[in-house]
């Protein structure tokens, strides 16, 4: 199993600066402990060490601290001035996968956590999937009533008169109230 410390070892050896917990702002220090977060939220078995504790590893940092650093590497990983930490990441990743020979996180899981993700994962898929259906449809209907307008738009007077006749029959037969108010008929 893997713990805060080794990881907070491994990065401190991989990028040659020793004390990654040290209070400070530079860029360098900031980007490992948001490597070091994420590591152990991959690595680290949820039960044993929760956020308070990976945080309490890092300097005694509470759990909204370590909240904040995955939301900010999520939001970071597509940078340009985060790339190189990046690249960091991915090595400490398959080295830990590679030397301390630890699973991945999901590997770490147990049943009961393993089916609440991937039952997560299941929701959020059929989410988009609805969210994508509903935009075609929507994509689809604007073409329809396109289309319609345009063959209105083509009639000529007779025959707008027919149209007309037609759609205010319609009209009064469904009692269309909220039909009227959306063709602002009179």
């Amino acid at each position: 199993m893997v713990t805060p410390m080794q990881i907070k070892e491994l990065i401190e050896l991989t990028s040659g600066i020793s004390d990654i917990d040290k209070l400070t702002r530079k860029r360098d220090y900031i980007y490992l402990r948001i490597v070091y977060y994420r590591l152990c939220r991959d690595f680290c078995n949820k039960k044993l060490y929760p956020l308070a504790k990976i945080g309490f590893f890092m300097g005694g940092k509470d759990h909204s601290s370590v909240i904040h650093a995955l939301k900010t590497f999520e939001d970071l990983k597509d940078q340009k001035t985060f790339k190189e930490t990046m690249v960091t990441y991915d090595l400490l990743y398959r080295k830990i996968v590679r030397e301390i020979g630890e699973k991945t996180s999901v590997d770490l899981m147990s049943k009961e956590e393993l089916t609440a993700h991937f039952r997560v994962k299941h929701i959020e898929l059929v989410n988009k999937s609805h969210k994508t259906i509903n935009s075609l449809k929507e994509k689809l209907s604007r073409i329809r009533r396109i289309r319609v307008l345009d063959e209105i738009s083509e009639l000529n007077e007779k025959d707008m008169n027919k149209f007309d006749y037609v759609v205010r029959n319609f009209l009064h037969k469904t009692k269309g109230d909220k039909w009227k108010e959306k063709l602002q008929l009179k």
